[in-house]
Protein backbone atom coordinates (compact mmCIF):
# COMPACT_ATOMS: atom_id res chain seq x y z
CA UNK A 1 0.00 0.00 0.00
CA UNK A 2 1.54 3.56 -1.18
CA UNK A 3 0.79 6.88 0.61
CA UNK A 4 -0.13 9.33 -2.54
CA UNK A 5 -1.73 12.45 -0.69
CA UNK A 6 -2.00 14.54 2.53
CA UNK A 7 -0.02 14.67 5.48
CA UNK A 8 0.55 11.42 7.07
CA UNK A 9 -0.72 7.82 7.18
CA UNK A 10 -4.39 7.01 6.38
CA UNK A 11 -6.28 4.69 8.92
CA UNK A 12 -6.33 2.16 6.19
CA UNK A 13 -2.60 2.75 5.72
CA UNK A 14 -1.75 2.06 9.54
CA UNK A 15 -4.22 -0.98 9.34
CA UNK A 16 -2.48 -2.45 6.48
CA UNK A 17 0.98 -1.87 8.53
CA UNK A 18 -0.28 -3.64 11.77
CA UNK A 19 -1.44 -6.55 9.57
CA UNK A 20 1.52 -6.53 7.35
CA UNK A 21 4.03 -4.87 9.02
CA UNK A 22 4.88 -2.21 6.39
CA UNK A 23 3.89 0.92 4.43
CA UNK A 24 5.41 2.80 1.87
CA UNK A 25 5.40 7.46 1.73
CA UNK A 26 5.39 7.74 -1.63
CA UNK A 27 7.80 10.70 -2.84
CA UNK A 28 8.52 12.00 0.63
CA UNK A 29 11.88 12.85 0.31
CA UNK A 30 12.07 16.91 -1.07
CA UNK A 31 13.30 16.77 -4.57
CA UNK A 32 16.38 19.26 -4.24
CA UNK A 33 17.66 16.55 -1.54
CA UNK A 34 16.89 13.34 -3.19
CA UNK A 35 18.84 15.14 -6.82
CA UNK A 36 22.03 15.74 -4.51
CA UNK A 37 22.21 13.26 -2.75
CA UNK A 38 21.61 10.62 -5.37
CA UNK A 39 24.42 12.70 -7.25
CA UNK A 40 26.69 12.12 -4.31
CA UNK A 41 26.28 8.82 -4.14
CA UNK A 42 27.07 8.08 -8.03
CA UNK A 43 30.06 10.21 -7.20
CA UNK A 44 31.53 7.67 -4.29
CA UNK A 45 30.30 4.86 -6.51
CA UNK A 46 33.03 5.56 -9.09
CA UNK A 47 35.82 5.93 -6.29
CA UNK A 48 35.16 2.42 -5.11
CA UNK A 49 37.92 0.40 -5.53
CA UNK A 50 36.47 -3.68 -5.28
CA UNK A 51 32.88 -4.99 -5.02
CA UNK A 52 32.01 -7.70 -2.52
CA UNK A 53 31.31 -10.93 -4.03
CA UNK A 54 27.55 -10.23 -2.74
CA UNK A 55 27.40 -7.22 -4.86
CA UNK A 56 26.40 -5.21 -2.23
CA UNK A 57 28.35 -2.06 -0.88
CA UNK A 58 27.98 -0.20 1.74
CA UNK A 59 29.66 3.26 2.17
CA UNK A 60 30.81 4.90 5.25
CA UNK A 61 28.85 7.85 6.35
CA UNK A 62 30.09 11.31 5.60
CA UNK A 63 27.09 13.34 6.49
CA UNK A 64 23.55 13.97 7.68
CA UNK A 65 20.32 15.18 7.83
CA UNK A 66 17.26 15.19 10.05
CA UNK A 67 14.46 13.10 8.43
CA UNK A 68 12.06 15.69 9.53
CA UNK A 69 13.53 17.98 7.29
CA UNK A 70 14.38 16.21 4.29
CA UNK A 71 10.87 13.79 4.32
CA UNK A 72 8.41 15.79 6.95
CA UNK A 73 5.80 13.59 5.16
CA UNK A 74 7.93 10.32 6.17
CA UNK A 75 8.59 11.75 9.80
CA UNK A 76 4.72 12.05 10.41
CA UNK A 77 4.71 8.41 8.97
CA UNK A 78 7.29 7.45 11.51
CA UNK A 79 5.34 9.50 14.73
CA UNK A 80 2.32 7.62 14.01
CA UNK A 81 3.56 4.35 13.98
CA UNK A 82 5.48 4.69 16.70
CA UNK A 83 3.29 6.70 19.03
CA UNK A 84 4.26 9.95 19.07
CA UNK A 85 7.32 11.95 18.61
CA UNK A 86 7.80 11.99 21.99
CA UNK A 87 8.99 8.41 21.81
CA UNK A 88 11.68 8.87 18.94
CA UNK A 89 15.10 8.88 20.19
CA UNK A 90 16.92 8.98 16.51
CA UNK A 91 15.93 10.08 13.25
CA UNK A 92 18.64 10.97 11.97
CA UNK A 93 19.44 10.70 8.06
CA UNK A 94 23.27 9.47 6.86
CA UNK A 95 24.58 8.96 3.71
CA UNK A 96 25.81 5.63 4.29
CA UNK A 97 24.67 3.95 0.80
CA UNK A 98 23.77 0.30 0.32
CA UNK A 99 24.41 0.31 -3.88
CA UNK A 100 23.28 -2.84 -5.12
CA UNK A 101 25.39 -4.07 -7.50
CA UNK A 102 24.32 -7.95 -8.06
CA UNK A 103 23.04 -8.72 -11.45
CA UNK A 104 22.02 -11.94 -13.02
CA UNK A 105 20.32 -12.64 -16.55
CA UNK A 106 16.40 -12.45 -16.44
CA UNK A 107 15.35 -16.07 -16.77
CA UNK A 108 17.86 -16.94 -13.64
CA UNK A 109 16.02 -14.59 -11.35
CA UNK A 110 13.34 -15.44 -8.87
CA UNK A 111 11.38 -14.13 -6.39
CA UNK A 112 11.00 -13.69 -2.91
CA UNK A 113 10.46 -16.96 -1.35
CA UNK A 114 12.42 -19.69 0.75
CA UNK A 115 14.85 -20.36 -2.10
CA UNK A 116 15.80 -16.59 -1.43
CA UNK A 117 19.06 -16.32 0.49
CA UNK A 118 20.37 -13.64 3.13
CA UNK A 119 17.28 -13.60 5.11
CA UNK A 120 17.97 -11.38 8.57
CA UNK A 121 16.72 -8.67 10.55
CA UNK A 122 18.51 -5.34 11.39
CA UNK A 123 20.21 -4.89 14.81
CA UNK A 124 23.08 -6.77 14.85
CA UNK A 125 24.79 -4.47 17.67
CA UNK A 126 22.55 -5.13 20.62
CA UNK A 127 20.42 -8.07 22.29
CA UNK A 128 17.26 -8.29 21.48
CA UNK A 129 14.28 -8.50 23.39
CA UNK A 130 10.53 -8.61 22.64
CA UNK A 131 10.45 -4.56 23.92
CA UNK A 132 14.06 -3.81 22.83
CA UNK A 133 13.67 0.22 21.84
CA UNK A 134 17.58 0.25 19.55
CA UNK A 135 15.11 -0.14 16.77
CA UNK A 136 11.51 0.91 16.65
CA UNK A 137 11.21 0.69 12.91
CA UNK A 138 12.72 -0.22 9.56
CA UNK A 139 13.18 2.21 7.33
CA UNK A 140 14.17 2.18 3.89
CA UNK A 141 14.95 5.32 1.99
CA UNK A 142 15.21 4.60 -2.38
CA UNK A 143 17.30 7.41 -3.94
CA UNK A 144 17.07 5.89 -7.55
CA UNK A 145 13.37 4.43 -8.69
CA UNK A 146 12.98 0.41 -8.44
CA UNK A 147 11.21 -1.63 -10.55
CA UNK A 148 10.42 -5.32 -10.71
CA UNK A 149 13.49 -7.14 -10.72
CA UNK A 150 15.88 -4.22 -10.06
CA UNK A 151 16.90 -5.26 -6.69
CA UNK A 152 14.23 -4.56 -4.34
CA UNK A 153 14.17 -5.55 -0.89
CA UNK A 154 12.57 -8.58 -0.21
CA UNK A 155 10.04 -8.63 3.05
CA UNK A 156 8.61 -11.72 5.00
CA UNK A 157 5.71 -10.34 5.95
CA UNK A 158 4.11 -13.00 8.20
CA UNK A 159 7.78 -13.56 9.95
CA UNK A 160 6.92 -10.52 12.67
CA UNK A 161 4.44 -13.08 14.76
CA UNK A 162 7.48 -16.02 14.55
CA UNK A 163 10.24 -13.15 15.57
CA UNK A 164 7.77 -12.24 18.45
CA UNK A 165 7.31 -15.59 19.85
CA UNK A 166 10.76 -16.40 19.96
CA UNK A 167 11.68 -13.43 21.57
CA UNK A 168 8.98 -14.06 23.99
CA UNK A 169 10.17 -17.52 24.90
CA UNK A 170 14.07 -16.19 24.85
CA UNK A 171 13.82 -14.44 28.87
CA UNK A 172 17.67 -14.30 27.79
CA UNK A 173 17.60 -11.93 24.94
CA UNK A 174 18.84 -12.96 21.91
CA UNK A 175 21.80 -11.99 19.25
CA UNK A 176 20.70 -11.29 15.31
CA UNK A 177 21.20 -15.55 14.07
CA UNK A 178 18.08 -17.71 15.37
CA UNK A 179 15.91 -15.24 13.44
CA UNK A 180 17.93 -16.02 9.99
CA UNK A 181 16.12 -19.36 9.70
CA UNK A 182 12.46 -18.45 9.85
CA UNK A 183 11.56 -17.09 6.89
CA UNK A 184 11.59 -21.11 5.83
CA UNK A 185 8.01 -21.16 8.03
CA UNK A 186 7.07 -17.80 5.78
CA UNK A 187 4.38 -17.64 3.22
CA UNK A 188 3.80 -14.18 2.64
CA UNK A 189 6.86 -12.77 0.63
CA UNK A 190 6.62 -8.84 -1.13
CA UNK A 191 9.26 -7.42 -3.47
CA UNK A 192 9.56 -3.65 -2.64
CA UNK A 193 9.49 -1.45 -5.42
CA UNK A 194 9.41 2.24 -6.01
CA UNK A 195 10.57 5.83 -6.84
CA UNK A 196 13.26 7.81 -5.88
CA UNK A 197 12.43 9.48 -2.79
CA UNK A 198 10.19 6.86 -1.31
CA UNK A 199 10.53 5.83 1.95
CA UNK A 200 9.29 2.34 3.32
CA UNK A 201 8.59 1.79 6.82
CA UNK A 202 8.64 -1.76 8.25
CA UNK A 203 8.09 -3.53 11.37
CA UNK A 204 11.61 -3.66 13.72
CA UNK A 205 10.92 -8.25 13.71
CA UNK A 206 10.44 -7.59 9.59
CA UNK A 207 12.66 -10.30 8.25
CA UNK A 208 13.92 -9.27 4.92
CA UNK A 209 16.90 -9.62 2.38
CA UNK A 210 18.55 -8.06 -0.70
CA UNK A 211 17.54 -9.68 -4.39
CA UNK A 212 19.71 -8.98 -7.92
CA UNK A 213 18.92 -7.02 -10.27
CA UNK A 214 18.27 -8.22 -14.01
CA UNK A 215 19.23 -4.79 -15.36
CA UNK A 216 22.22 -2.37 -14.90
CA UNK A 217 20.51 0.48 -13.71
CA UNK A 218 21.77 2.04 -10.30
CA UNK A 219 19.58 0.46 -7.41
CA UNK A 220 20.83 3.45 -4.57
CA UNK A 221 19.31 3.26 -1.04
CA UNK A 222 19.50 3.85 2.86
CA UNK A 223 18.63 2.30 5.78
CA UNK A 224 18.59 5.07 8.82
CA UNK A 225 17.92 3.31 12.54
CA UNK A 226 14.60 4.56 13.78
CA UNK A 227 14.88 4.26 17.73
CA UNK A 228 12.29 4.63 20.53
CA UNK A 229 13.17 6.57 23.52
CA UNK A 230 11.83 3.88 26.09
CA UNK A 231 11.47 0.46 25.69
CA UNK A 232 7.86 -0.61 24.20
CA UNK A 233 5.07 -1.41 26.04
CA UNK A 234 2.44 -4.42 26.06
CA UNK A 235 0.57 -3.68 28.83
CA UNK A 236 -0.65 -0.45 28.64
CA UNK A 237 -4.07 1.37 30.50
CA UNK A 238 -6.10 1.99 27.42
CA UNK A 239 -6.23 0.24 24.07
CA UNK A 240 -5.77 3.56 22.19
CA UNK A 241 -2.15 3.92 24.08
CA UNK A 242 -0.66 1.19 21.92
CA UNK A 243 1.51 2.33 19.29
CA UNK A 244 0.70 0.55 15.54
CA UNK A 245 4.20 -1.31 16.03
CA UNK A 246 3.44 -2.49 19.57
CA UNK A 247 -0.56 -3.39 18.28
CA UNK A 248 1.05 -5.47 15.82
CA UNK A 249 3.11 -7.37 17.95
CA UNK A 250 -0.01 -8.21 20.05
CA UNK A 251 -2.12 -9.35 17.28
CA UNK A 252 0.61 -11.43 15.69
CA UNK A 253 1.14 -13.06 19.30
CA UNK A 254 -2.91 -13.34 19.31
CA UNK A 255 -3.81 -11.29 22.24
CA UNK A 256 -4.91 -7.60 23.56
CA UNK A 257 -2.44 -7.08 26.34
CA UNK A 258 0.48 -9.12 27.54
CA UNK A 259 2.80 -8.35 30.85
CA UNK A 260 5.84 -8.35 29.35
CA UNK A 261 8.98 -7.85 31.24
CA UNK A 262 12.68 -9.13 32.55
CA UNK A 263 15.50 -8.64 34.76
CA UNK A 264 18.87 -8.40 32.12
CA UNK A 265 20.71 -6.20 31.28
CA UNK A 266 20.82 -4.57 27.56
CA UNK A 267 23.93 -4.83 26.30
CA UNK A 268 24.76 -3.42 23.08
CA UNK A 269 27.91 -5.95 21.25
CA UNK A 270 30.19 -5.56 18.19
CA UNK A 271 27.86 -6.70 14.68
CA UNK A 272 28.47 -10.45 14.64
CA UNK A 273 28.20 -10.00 10.36
CA UNK A 274 31.37 -8.16 9.60
CA UNK A 275 30.39 -4.72 7.87
CA UNK A 276 30.54 -4.16 4.40
CA UNK A 277 32.25 -0.98 4.60
CA UNK A 278 34.05 -0.29 1.30
CA UNK A 279 36.97 1.69 1.25
CA UNK A 280 36.70 4.58 -1.53
CA UNK A 281 39.49 5.84 -3.76
CA UNK A 282 39.80 9.20 -1.84
CA UNK A 283 40.55 12.25 -4.76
Amino acid sequence: MHNNTGFGLTAAEIEQFVTRGYVVVQDAIKKSVREEWFARGLQRMSRVRKVPDNGIIELTHTKSEFLHDIAPRAWKAVTQLVGGEDRVAAQEVRDDFNLNTQTVPEQEWLPPDRLTTGWHIDGDYFKRFLDSPEQGLLCLILWSDVSVKEGGTFLACDSIGKVARLLLDSTQGLDPRPFTTLYKDCEDFVEITGGAGDVVLCHPFMIHAPSPKTSNRVRLLTNPAISLLEPMQFNRPNATDFSPVERCILRALGVEKLDYGHDRSREQFAPWRRAREIDEVRN
